[in-house]
């Protein structure tokens, strides 16, 4: 019998991530994540919210690959439509950004803006890291642009 210890070098832990919030946000941990964060107040009826998660992957996949992997969170939701995808740089760390409406009576009206980006970190490992953002359907342009650059705010590795 023997004992493994994690993390080490042959058994990395998470990378490191960074966020930047509006004044008066917080944050704390969430299940199945990294951490969340909640604006102090609601905004058309939702406290919008950014939620960032680290899944452990193969250091071959690309982003369209990691794209496609979470396109499919959202695809069997009633109502939700991709409404814009483009590539964006995380400081220096190119990233994918998706944005998706969300209208269906049994869960509500929103918009869901996510960014991924890939930490490869050897040795055949990679980190797939995510934020979600989630506001109202019905938020005023400047939150909408406001929660925008919360997720393109997202760094990791050393930059975080």
């Amino acid at each position: 019998m023997s004992t493994v210890s994690y993390p080490t070098e042959s058994l990395p832990g998470p990378v490191p991530v960074s966020l930047e919030l509006p004044t008066g946000w917080s944050t704390g941990p969430a299940p199945l994540s990294a951490f969340a964060a909640v604006a102090p107040e609601e905004v058309a009826g939702v406290y919008s919210n950014a939620v960032v998660s680290i899944a452990r992957i193969d250091e071959a996949t690309g982003l369209d690959e990691l794209g496609e992997m979470i396109a499919q969170d959202l695809a069997d939701v009633p109502g939700a439509v991709m409404i814009d995808e483009q590539r964006v740089d995380l400081d220096g760390v190119p990233g994918l950004l998706r944005v998706t409406e969300l209208d269906a009576p049994e869960v509500g009206a929103y918009q869901v803006i996510q960014v991924a980006t890939l930490a490869k970190l050897g040795d055949g490992v990679a980190d797939a890291v995510t934020v979600t953002v989630t506001l109202s359907l019905s938020a005023p342009a400047d939150h909408v642009e406001a929660c925008r650059q919360i997720a393109k705010s997202l760094k990791v590795g050393t930059a975080a």
